[in-house]
């Protein structure tokens, strides 16, 4: 079960903005607004909330390959 979910990050024109204890479907909608967001769900089982979460952000469930940057 989803308990609490919070968000931070830097909006356009480098505002930055908190928002603490709202709703799923708040942070996927303030996720346009950010340059770089920080979420935070805390939840009862991670295996099983995660995919949900990842759905409702609409965020692809796997990362891309690591690249070594460095010459």
């Amino acid at each position: 079960m989803l308990k609490t979910v919070s968000m931070a990050g830097i909006a356009e024109q480098g505002v930055p903005y908190k928002k603490e204890s709202i709703k799923l479907e708040e942070a996927a909608q303030t996720l346009s607004i950010g340059n770089l967001t920080w979420i935070e769900c805390v939840v009862d089982d991670i295996v099983t909330e995660t995919p949900k979460i990842l759905e409702k952000l609409d965020i692809q469930d796997g990362a891309a390959p690591a690249r070594n940057t460095i010459g």
